[in-house]
């Protein structure tokens, strides 16, 4: 493989040679030969060969010729040339031009040597197979003499690779200033049995620039307030600190029971990474002889497209989706020419990063909640360590193994760990054991072969010979078997699944079911449909059947739907007989109130057991709020009924004070988008070119952000007001508890209406009589308007104006006259005037 270098020349023999009018027709029109052409050297050049009129036709003839790389200019330099070789006379200068060269001496030296001028491989015409390229050992070059330009091509290996694990980091926050983001998540629920609950849960999030508090908390109607969690947390560009009332990672150890821990923690931390979903996949790297677009098809789909520059190349793989499989590489070089290649792709958060590894490690001490009255987790036998670290294989990343542990007091337990993925499987799995005879074992796999797709999950635990307080906390506290097996594939147009799944409790019962399942649409147009479903199986021996008939319609805001299923069991929880339910939706995105969706239904069951219910979810700038009823009439018996109703919001605190109610989605992080200073009206507001929310002029409207990540942020008109917006982006990072504040230059917009006229002067013939008079300014455009206005034939002219804007202005045979709006007053956004004055300027 080779990468491409051009090179051009200048006047020959004194007379200034034209480079125009032939040459490869890639680079006839290309950016690059436009700037080369404003290249004083290339425009006066002065010969050092033979003089005019010598005879051999074979002698060297030396000038400055115009050297390109992968199509692109870098420099004039002197070279010797016949009709078959060239020689370079400067090669260190042109060595020093090129980008990620790792041998400029060898490459001066091949250049400095007569080299081929391959004027056979030179463009000459559009679609012109078989030319503008060249394989070559070290360096090589394609001449075109008539232009004095020549391509120079360099092998691979003598260029340096671009390195696939350069870091890049999210920015730092906008600020250090102390902010605070509230989530609190209320419920309700009561029922005719008399059942009668509250709760509220909170997450704080007190932040200062990439450090913060946080508090996790909630109150019932049985107590006031109980912590989980609260501490504080510091993020390094490669690291996590956290000292306090905290859940134990995990990535590892999963075997361990997950409570809450009083104490530190470290590791290795991958959030202040923007280039995560490159930092876990395995790279693509690609050699380009020339700029080149570079495809990625997965399964003969197009996946990625990007255009890269001559060179090795480290493809982008931000977009490409997780999981391990066959891509297909296809390179269109700048001449139309294309190759393919195969390589096997993987990207998975199961694995450490190329080439770099995870670690952490806990100590504390190991809380438990012992009753509802307690605020805090109380303390629970002997302080814990544990730790882990987990690497990948190799670069290329198809294998990625661990080693953890843990200890409480005298009792250890280590953890082997392994994580593989190919084209067709992704397996994973631990072993462990601890020193008191507790061991165990899991294991995950999810393959796909043809059509069919099979996961299967298995895990085994032993707990320890435990001698001690059963009070203590314990490494292994529990003894359970668990085996989960599906298979899937399309069928006859539909989908058949198979299912298996035994579990063994902690109370040593024992459960077993096995289904067989197939799904089967019928459209009958783009919004109709109708579904059927079986499902055969059994558990522990006892048979389960059940076929279901669904229909679905679409119409604008509407979603109808129509259920019909019979269903027979053995097993004495579930009923059997015949079922039918009717349900409707009604969902508005755009509504005054955001984004609403209602919803009612009615289903019965053998015509004595009748069930009503309704739902609403209303999501606006302030949050979110739901709520549902559901009555049930069973054999003409009293009524029960169950209702619900909750409402989600944020409080967020920015650098500049005050408190702002936000939703409708709780997150760790926010922006304040500061309209109080503007006029009324209402906006769409776009976050990474996405619709989020509305929000309102005159305002302050907060939204809360999921952390460590880049947010592009802007507003849209949606036209209830005239109003001029400032079409602004912004962009900024957000970390937990961090809010940022952002301001919109908003202004009313008044309609003009009026008819212009300019002062012009006629003459008689003599040229003697001349008078001034006013005639309509025809068929003018008028600048300072909002968009584009011109007057007709009239004068008449109707336009755009901001509020702001006093004076518009005209040109008139290259004359500019001003037109003075002042004097006009603004009813309900229109101004109107019969006659407007475009006055020149004296």
């Amino acid at each position: 493989m080779s990468l491409l270098l051009t090179v051009g020349a200048g006047e020959l023999w004194g007379d200034t040679a034209s480079k125009e009018p032939s040459g490869p027709a890639q680079y006839a029109n290309s950016p690059e030969k436009a700037e080369k052409t404003d290249n004083p050297s290339s425009k006066q050049i002065r010969t050092l060969g033979p003089p005019p009129g010598f005879e051999e036709a074979d002698a060297p003839q030396t000038t400055l010729v115009d050297v390109y790389y992968g199509g692109r200019f870098l420099i004039s330099a002197l070279a010797e040339f016949t009709p078959d070789t060239i020689r370079f006379l400067q090669p260190g200068e042109i060595a020093h031009q090129i980008p990620d060269l790792l041998v400029p001496d060898s490459f001066s030296d091949a250049l400095s040597a007569k080299l081929d001028t391959h004027a056979g491989l030179v463009c000459l015409k559009d679609g012109q197979p078989l030319c503008g390229r060249l394989e070559v050992d070290g360096a090589g070059v394609i001449f075109d003499e008539r232009r004095f330009r020549a391509d120079l091509f360099i092998q691979r290996e003598w260029l340096k690779a671009p390195d696939p694990i350069e870091r890049r980091y999210l920015p730092p926050p906008d600020h250090e200033n102390l902010t605070l983001v509230q989530n609190l998540q209320s419920l309700y629920t009561n029922s005719s049995l008399g059942t009668e609950r509250y709760s509220l849960f909170g997450n704080t999030r007190l932040a200062s620039g990439n450090q913060f508090g946080f508090a996790n908390w909630v109150s019932t109607d049985e107590t006031s307030i109980s912590v989980d969690e609260i501490g504080y947390r510091r993020d390094f560009r490669d690291h996590q600190l956290t000292l306090g009332l905290f859940e134990t990672s995990t990535g590892m150890l999963r075997a361990l029971p997950r409570q809450p821990m009083l104490g530190v923690s470290i590791g290795r931390s991958l959030k202040m990474r923007k280039d995560l979903d490159s930092a876990i996949a395995s790279p693509i790297e690609v050699f380009l002889p020339s700029r080149s677009r570079v495809d990625i098809l997965r399964d003969g789909r197009l996946i990625s497209s990007a255009f890269y520059d001559v060179g090795i190349q480290l493809i982008n793989t931000d977009r490409l989706p997780a999981g391990s499989y066959l891509v297909e590489i296809v390179i269109t070089d700048s001449s139309g020419d294309t190759r393919s290649e195969e390589q096997l792709f993987v990207k998975s958060s199961l694995l450490a990063p190329p080439g770099d590894s995870l670690w952490f490690v806990e100590l504390g001490d190991i809380r438990k909640r012992s009753g509802l009255d307690d605020s805090f987790p109380q303390h629970q036998g002997t302080p814990l360590i544990r730790s882990g670290y987990r690497w990948r294989h190799n670069h290329s990343g198809r294998l990625g193994f661990g080693v953890a542990g843990a200890s409480i007091g005298d009792e250890h337990l280590g953890e082997l760990s392994v994580n593989a993925l190919f084209a067709s499987l992704q397996a994973g799995g631990e072993i462990f054991a601890t020193s008191q005879q507790g061991w165990g074992y899991s294991a995950r796999a999810a393959g796909r072969w043809g059509n069919n797709n099979l996961s299967v999950s298995v895990q085994r635990v032993r707990e320890d010979d435990f001698t001690g307080d059963t009070e203590d906390f314990r490494l292994l506290p529990t003894t359970q078997r668990l085996y989960n097996a599906r298979l899937s594939r399309p069928l006859w147009g539909g989908q058949f699944g198979l299912n298996f799944s035994f579990s063994e409790r902690v109370d040593g019962t024992r459960v077993r079911r096995r289904s067989l399942q197939y799904t089967h649409n019928l459209s009958f147009s783009s919004r109709s449909n109708l579904q059927w479903r079986w499902e055969i199986g059994d558990e522990n021996g006892d048979f389960q059947g059940q076929l279901t008939l669904q229909w679905r319609n679409r119409r604008g805001n509407w979603r109808d739907s129509a259920k019909l299923a019979y269903k027979e069991s053995e097993t004495g929880n579930r009923k059997d007989g015949l079922t039918a339910g009717i349900a409707s939706r009604w969902h508005d995105r755009n509504s005054p109130l955001g984004d609403v969706e209602i919803g009612a239904r009615l289903e019965s069951e053998d015509d004595d057991h009748i069930t009503a219910g309704f739902d609403g979810d209303q999501r606006s700038a302030y949050g979110r709020l739901r709520g549902g009823f559901t009555a049930m009439d069973e054999h003409g018996q009293d009524i029960n009924y169950s209702s619900l109703i909750g409402f989600d919001t944020s409080v967020l605190i920015g650098e500049e004070g005050g408190p702002v109610i936000g939703g409708p989605s709780p997150a760790e992080g926010g922006v304040i988008i500061d309209l109080r200073d503007t006029p009324e009206g209402r906006f769409d507001v776009m976050i990474n070119g996405s619709r989020h929310t509305q929000a309102a002029g005159g305002k302050r409207i907060a939204l809360t952000l999921p952390p460590y990540e880049e947010y592009r942020l802007s507003l849209i008109d949606r036209g209830t007001e005239l109003i001029s917006i400032d079409a602004t982006h912004h962009e900024f990072p957000i970390y937990p508890g961090h809010t940022v504040t952002r301001r919109w230059s908003l202004t009313a917009i008044n309609v003009l209406v009026a008819r212009v006229f300019v002062q012009s002067t006629n003459c008689d013939n003599t040229g003697n009589d001349c008078q001034s008079e006013w005639q309509p300014l025809s068929n003018a455009r008028i600048d300072g308007v909002e968009g584009y206005a011109v007057t007709d034939e009239m004068g008449f002219l109707q336009a755009e104006v901001d509020s702001n804007t006093r004076t518009l202005q005209a040109m008139i045979d290259g004359d500019i006259c001003y037109i003075d709006l002042r004097p006009i007053r603004s009813e309900h956004n229109v101004m109107r005037a019969s006659k407007l004055h475009c006055n020149k300027p004296d």
